[in-house]
């Protein structure tokens, strides 16, 4: 998977040969990176922005997570946020669930949004912790 800040999104399947853009469901611009499940690899998880933060004037943020379930060949925007820069993924892998077959826990960080946590695969998520609002706190107590 090859994310760009503006120009979409891109993935390959023949181990960089050849590259197609993968953007159906992908309403942001860009994209800023991606986590794999590291025990299916059809479940991929994507941040989507575009080089700048949401303003809510203009109506629903594309930015935020996306999951697809499909190798990266569709995505669907499973959280929205207004960051449009920066932002970490990644799943735990010790949250596999042979039921399931795909890792249930996974995290999103990012400045403004402060720390996601999903238990569901990414199809879910809820703020464990305000990272922005620990950042204002250090700030003001050094």
């Amino acid at each position: 998977l090859l994310p760009i800040d503006v120009g979409g999104l891109y993935r390959s399947v023949d181990g960089g040969k050849n590259w197609t853009i993968s953007m159906r469901g992908w309403h942001a611009r860009g994209a800023n990176g991606f986590a794999i499940d590291p025990r299916n690899a059809n479940r991929v998880l994507g941040i989507g922005g575009n080089s700048l933060h949401w303003n809510g004037d203009w109506g629903p943020s594309p930015h935020g997570v996306y999951l697809s379930t499909n190798k990266a060949r569709s995505w669907k925007h499973v959280v929205a946020v207004r960051d449009g820069l920066n932002g970490q993924i990644a799943f735990d892998a010790s949250s596999y669930d042979a039921a399931k077959k795909f890792c249930t826990r996974a995290y999103y960080a990012t400045p403004l949004s402060g720390l996601l946590r999903s238990d569901d695969g990414g199809q879910s998520w809820k703020r464990v912790s305000d990272i922005a609002a620990q950042q204002r706190l250090d700030e003001h107590n050094p």
